[in-house]
């Protein structure tokens, strides 16, 4: 699991349109994480299921962060809350 550190804005670079799990190493002043060494990608979420759990299962002190790194609410979509 020792792969470069990389910014969510590189990871979004180099994977467009793709699920991305990272081992987090770096977060902002409210706790959520900027910097990550990735462990794995697909184009489909449920690819990565187990393997996050098998992280969990091996190497529970590591903390985990399975994002898009695509466009996360279309244009045309509207949300009405």
């Amino acid at each position: 699991m020792k792969n470069e550190e990389l910014a969510l804005e590189e990871v979004q670079r180099r994977y467009p349109d793709k699920w991305v799990l990272l081992e987090e190493t770096e977060w902002d002043e409210e706790g959520f994480p900027v910097k990550g060494r990735m462990i794995a990608y697909s184009s489909n979420r449920d690819s990565l299921v187990e393997k996050i759990r098998l992280i969990r299962r091996e190497h529970p002190e590591v903390k985990t962060f399975c994002f898009y790194t695509g466009e996360k609410i279309p244009e045309e979509l509207v949300v009405i809350l």
